[in-house]
């Protein structure tokens, strides 16, 4: 069955995207938009480069592979805000896949930044195409199991069928990952986890995320915690609070009620407490600059992002190892802009 076959008739559709220079709906700007228009039995694709008048970060650069370069003389969006209006003229149905959480509010952004009203826009029924995917592909284990065996030849409900099909499932789901055995599987779904949580681990900077949700650290739109609370704070109340006064799902506890407070009064303070409590592996710390001490044992190193002190004397001998590294090619660029190399760059000059 093709797209044109589940179009009814008298029906104008258009599936559109776009790329970003970032995920903040409100302050990141759109840089291509790619459409399909269905009208009559017939299509007409639409895609265009657009300046974004700021920065394209290099984060969004290795996901989309679009430079400023590519962009410096493409059209800006006021330019092409009317004709992109035009796409969704007389449109019965949008389609996307995730634009209900970024692409739609996004675009919608840009036209009122132009001086576009956006109603038109606004006021045409959209479907997200991955709420299709959440309805066919059910997380229901009888569901995952059929769809990778094919059947369901277990008892369903029973308590030790469901932990055969469980076994069943990790299997599956572990090879066809790649992960190798269930080791590097939990260290790949759930890195730094905090305090042994499945629900809250560290990310980029000492950030705390979630393992699940709609900004899942796993997902396309990962949001830490504090930005969830600035950002979406629909999100925060309805479910990382919960409906009776708060709860991150699977979470320790111990230090649950003190978070959430925190959170509504001083969220800057949450990563601190959590630090201090349940510190990222040492690995993990390895990622951020090093302060050292002098210890009773010899020199200590401290996380300069979580304050954590780290007694192993291997990490200053290869933090100093670095910066001697470090410090010779620096010399050896100063001697390369005073000329000191011999042509073809071997040895010193005498």
């Amino acid at each position: 069955m093709s797209f044109q076959d589940i179009i009814e008739p008298t029906l104008t559709v258009v599936i559109f995207d776009i790329e970003s220079t970032g995920l903040d709906v409100n302050s990141d700007r759109i840089i291509q938009i790619g459409a399909k228009r269905y009208h009559n039995g017939e299509f007409e694709e639409f895609k265009v480069l657009i300046n974004p008048l700021i920065p394209i970060p290099l984060e969004a650069t290795e996901v989309h592979g679009i430079r400023d370069e590519d962009v410096a003389d493409s059209p800006t969006f006021a330019e092409l805000g009317t004709t992109v209006m035009g796409l969704f003229e007389g449109v019965d149905m949008v389609l996307t896949y995730n634009g209900k959480g970024f692409d739609v509010p996004l675009l919608i952004e840009e036209f009122i930044r132009v001086g576009i009203d956006p109603l038109p826009f606004i006021e045409i029924p959209k479907l997200d195409v991955r709420d299709l995917v959440r309805k066919y592909f059910s997380q229901k284990l009888s569901n995952v199991y059929q769809l990778l065996f094919g059947k369901i030849d277990f008892e369903e409900h029973d308590a030790l069928g469901d932990v055969n099909a469980t076994e069943s499932i990790a299997a599956k789901l572990v090879a066809l990952c790649e992960f190798g055995n269930l080791t590097k599987a939990l260290n790949e779904l759930y890195p730094n986890s905090i305090g042994g949580s499945t629900s809250l681990v560290w990310g980029e900077e000492h950030a705390i995320y979630l393992t699940s949700g709609k900004f899942s650290i796993l997902g396309d739109t990962p949001l830490s915690l504090l930005e969830i609370w600035q950002k979406e704070r629909w999100y925060w109340d309805r479910n990382i609070l919960g409906p009776i006064n708060g709860k991150f799902t699977g979470w320790k506890g111990i230090l649950e009620a003190q978070i959430i407070d925190l959170f509504k009064n001083n969220p800057q303070a949450m990563a601190q407490l959590v630090s201090e409590n349940y510190p990222p592996e040492e690995e993990f710390c390895k990622k951020w600059d090093y302060h050292f001490i002098e210890g009773e044992d010899g020199m200590v190193a401290t996380c300069s992002e979580c304050g954590r002190g780290f007694q192993d004397s291997s990490i200053f001998d290869d933090y100093m190892e670095a910066l001697a590294d470090m410090h010779q090619e620096n010399q050896f660029d100063a001697w390369r802009e005073e000329g000191r190399f011999e042509q073809g760059g071997e040895g010193l000059e005498e």
